[in-house]
């Protein structure tokens, strides 16, 4: 006969897997959230703006009429599908923020701010770029 305690961590196995098979994946939270509702991805799938070279996920935002800081823009680290929200940051007062200093690879980028429009960037980062980035963001008319 099998004792008792190993009929229950069993069950309770089975119950966690079924339990993780059924589940819906989780929904973005703070800035991915955030950002997620200034951004349509509808109108962008799979797309992106600009292909950049920098020597890591660290730069500045400005916006491109007034050529000033752009505080409290987002900057999502995104999937390559644009799918899936991997890390986020705001800028600063000075429009600067930083995302780590990424090794050598592709990377993809949604940054945004409401009243602008979205920019999406895929990202080479590597040790012989010019430096870091500077996004330009454009209002919305």
């Amino acid at each position: 006969m099998i004792p008792s305690k190993f009929l229950l961590v069993s069950a309770l196995a089975t119950a966690c897997l079924a339990s993780a098979q059924t589940k819906t994946p989780p929904k973005p939270t703070g800035l991915c959230a955030q950002a997620a509702q200034n951004v349509d991805m509808a109108a962008n799938p799979g797309r992106y703006d600009n292909q950049v070279y920098s020597v890591s996920l660290s730069g500045k935002v400005i916006a491109t009429h007034a050529d000033e800081p752009v505080e409290h823009a987002i900057i999502e680290r995104m999937s390559k599908s644009w799918g899936n929200c991997l890390q986020a940051t705001s800028t600063n007062k000075s429009g600067a923020f930083s995302l780590g200093s990424g090794s050598s690879g592709t990377y993809y980028l949604r940054v945004s701010k409401h009243g602008y429009r979205p920019v999406m960037l895929k990202v080479t980062v590597r040790p012989t770029a010019p430096g870091d980035l500077v996004v330009s963001l454009t209002p919305e008319t």
